[in-house]
């Protein structure tokens, strides 16, 4: 099995303790553990802030949300915190405003123009 030396504690590990990336062996320079230390940090808070910040963090940012891959993230997380009592919250809190019931009607309008437009029944009915 091969091993490879993180360069931030020096300690020779195997090459599953090494995220991907463009090192030697195609993994990255720093092990899991040290990058997870160092991503909870507050330098390493400031950095990742700083680089989603950059044009080119959004240009990473926008291509992933656009992939398959990062739209179902997006509606798995979506879907959990709908779950949640506080998303359960923001909803009926959007739904009594003007702008929710506004919303809720259009939807309901154009649903139910729908439904005539094709001959069937209307919903709710």
């Amino acid at each position: 099995m091969k091993t490879k030396i993180c360069s931030k504690c020096g300690q020779e590990l195997s090459l599953g303790e090494f995220h991907k990336g463009n090192g030697k062996y195609g993994r990255a320079a720093w092990c899991k553990r040290c990058f997870a230390i160092y991503a909870i940090s507050p330098k390493g808070k400031t950095a990742h802030a700083k680089y989603y910040a950059s044009p080119k963090g959004k240009a990473a940012n926008a291509k992933y949300r656009t992939s398959p891959k990062g739209k179902a993230a997006f509606m798995k997380a979506r879907a959990k915190y709908r779950a949640s009592l506080k998303g359960k919250a923001t909803q009926a809190k959007y739904r009594a405003s003007p702008k929710g019931k506004a919303a809720h009607a259009k939807y309901y309008n154009a649903k139910l123009l729908a439904a005539l437009a094709a001959g069937d029944d209307p919903p709710g009915i």
